[in-house]
């Protein structure tokens, strides 16, 4: 897989054609890709054990996002091009598996917890909101070697 990866950044390799021909999958800006994994739009949350502990911590995590809405708002800030029409912007608690300097994890212990046993290396973990009414447009992340979870 790795090998195919550094042939795709090379430009030596194309991508696969389930790929190309999926018109559920955009793909004209991915700018990573390891052939051998399987697109699918949903996985099995049993594979991954947080998943449950977030569920079922939902009540302290949603009281967590008030507080820290209401308390650091101003952190939420625009971490993609794609949805400024509908206020997407992210609360970043963890970026590239580590710590935000000065972020007030006191407001969010119980998040702050479940996300600290999360793999996110070089990705960005945090809460997520937008405008009422809007949407998210179809869409591709850039490659197909990260797992997002919303």
């Amino acid at each position: 897989r790795v090998h195919g990866f550094i042939r795709f950044a090379a430009g030596e390799q194309g991508l696969t054609r389930d790929i190309v021909d999926d018109p559920m999958r955009p793909h004209e800006d991915i700018h990573a890709f390891m052939e051998g994994i399987p697109a699918a739009p949903f996985r099995d949350k049993a594979l991954y054990p947080f998943v449950q502990e977030l569920e079922d911590n939902y009540d302290a995590i949603k009281a967590e996002f008030k507080v820290l809405s209401e308390q650091a708002g101003d952190r939420f800030q625009s971490v993609t091009s794609m949805n400024y029409k509908s206020g997407w912007k992210t609360l970043v608690l963890f970026f590239n598996g580590h710590k935000i300097d000065g972020f007030p994890y006191d407001l969010c212990p119980v998040t702050t917890s479940i996300l600290e046993k999360v793999p996110v290396a070089g990705r960005i973990a945090g809460f997520n909101r937008q405008a009422p009414d809007s949407g998210i447009p179809l869409h591709s992340d850039g490659n197909n070697m990260w797992l997002t979870c919303q």
